[in-house]
């Protein structure tokens, strides 16, 4: 795969931008951090003189695209692994197969890209303000108290990248306090001048039973939305899947992540398939 220069930088940009759903990411880092940034690295492949494959490493994640689903699959293979990252995220069709192929290491979940154009207005009891870069190390203290995010972020990596994205203006997160504590949090974790992508929205588990996660999200997208920009979230759950489909909004893309297992994870499956193969 090529590197991408100055020189083939519009030309990449292109291959993307009529297909914004499924390169959220990699369309918007390309053009808020351009390729100079020492966090982003992009390269790309072709074949006959086109195109057909996009890859980018960014922070500690990497992201693969291909419009047609044409790419050569072991040139995106030695790529991703190239990167080594923490995470990798992709169109559903070739996480799947990235998947396949690197099961030892990684797991994968799978969902859905929502346009959200519609949103309940809720008034929230609880002063929800805008978080500054200095706020990225309790913000990403308060992720990794969930599961989910501890399984896919190491939490020093995950506050360099919010507290580069706050300082300039990439990304934007929404936060309540509880005295000095920040106990929850909804985020932009990109913004361009065309879209915005929610991301890492949590409520610390004391407060699960409060309403905290939906004012939220009521006043993250509301206050979006009055900006005229296109909102964009990433969705597993079933459960937020329907209430986002009930509220009029529906699915525009399918997408896969795959996230390196933890190094005792993977010892533990390697012992597994042997004793496996020794019963067999």
């Amino acid at each position: 795969m090529h590197r991408v220069t100055k020189e083939s930088f519009d030309r990449v940009l292109s291959y993307m931008e009529d297909d914004l759903p499924n390169c959220l990411y990699l369309y918007g880092d390309m053009v808020r951090y351009g390729i100079d940034d020492p966090n982003i690295t992009v390269w790309y492949g072709e074949r006959a003189g086109k195109i057909n494959a996009v890859v980018m490493k960014y922070f500690t994640g990497a992201h693969v695209y291909s419009k047609n689903l044409d790419y050569d699959l072991d040139e995106v293979i030695a790529k991703a692994e190239e990167t080594d990252a923490d995470r990798i995220s992709s169109q559903r069709e070739i996480a799947e197969v990235l998947y396949s192929r690197l099961h030892k290491t990684y797991d994968v979940e799978y969902g859905y890209v929502f346009r959200l154009k519609k949103y309940r207005e809720l008034k929230s009891p609880v002063k929800i303000e805008r978080a500054s870069a200095s706020d990225a190390k309790k913000i990403a203290a308060l992720l990794m108290t969930s599961d989910f995010f501890a399984h896919s972020y190491r939490e020093d990596k995950l506050a360099e990248e919010l507290e580069d994205r706050l300082r300039r203006g990439i990304g934007r997160s929404y936060i309540m306090r509880d005295g000095e504590r920040i106990v929850g949090h909804d985020g932009v974790n990109l913004e361009t001048e065309r879209y915005a992508v929610e991301s890492l929205a949590m409520v610390h588990a004391d407060y699960r039973n409060t309403l905290y996660g939906a004012f939220l999200e009521s006043f993250m997208i509301n206050d979006l939305g009055k900006e005229g920009k296109d909102l964009y979230c990433m969705l597993v759950s079933e459960r937020r899947i329907k209430a986002f489909e009930k509220m009029g909004n529906e699915p525009c893309a399918a997408y896969g992540k795959l996230f390196r297992r933890k190094i005792s994870q993977v010892k533990e499956r390697s012992a597994n398939e042997k004793s496996s193969e020794n019963t067999d």
